[in-house]
């Protein structure tokens, strides 16, 4: 079974089979909650600070100079996460989840903010409340 697409130059896979669901050009992944186990819960807001100090570059690979790419080195996409079998590949099941993680961390700070803003706008009701009685005072 192919784990992840990589255009044909750069590695040769088994033929596919039933499970990747599809023609070649095709990348399904079994995410099924009954066929994994060791099942942890991750803190999208950690998740979207080691994101946010990943390098993210755009390259070519060598046998392919004329085909560009963006993205992290599996070095450093390894060194954040600690994901996946080695530090030369990333799994796209892998960037998938850290980047819903990720996304999810961002509409929590999202929710913080708005929540703060709507806090800070109720203040300045108030004051302008009391600044208008003081004038009226005067």
């Amino acid at each position: 079974m192919r784990e992840e697409y990589i255009s044909p130059e750069l590695v040769e896979y088994p033929p596919l089979t039933d499970v990747t669901g599809g023609s070649f050009d095709d990348t399904v992944t079994i995410s099924d909650r009954n066929a994994k186990a060791a099942i942890n819960p991750v803190d999208p807001t950690d998740v979207l600070t080691r994101v946010a100090s990943m390098p993210v570059s755009s390259w070519v690979y060598k046998k392919e100079p004329d085909i560009r790419h963006i993205g992290p080195m599996a070095q450093d996409f390894r060194a954040a996460f600690g994901v996946g079998k080695d530090d030369k590949t990333i799994y796209n099941i892998d960037a998938q989840g850290v980047t819903m993680a990720a996304i999810q961390g961002l509409y929590d700070l999202l929710q913080q903010k708005d929540a703060e803003i709507a806090r800070q706008n109720d203040q300045l009701v108030a004051l302008e409340a009391r600044l208008a009685e003081l004038e009226d005072r005067l």
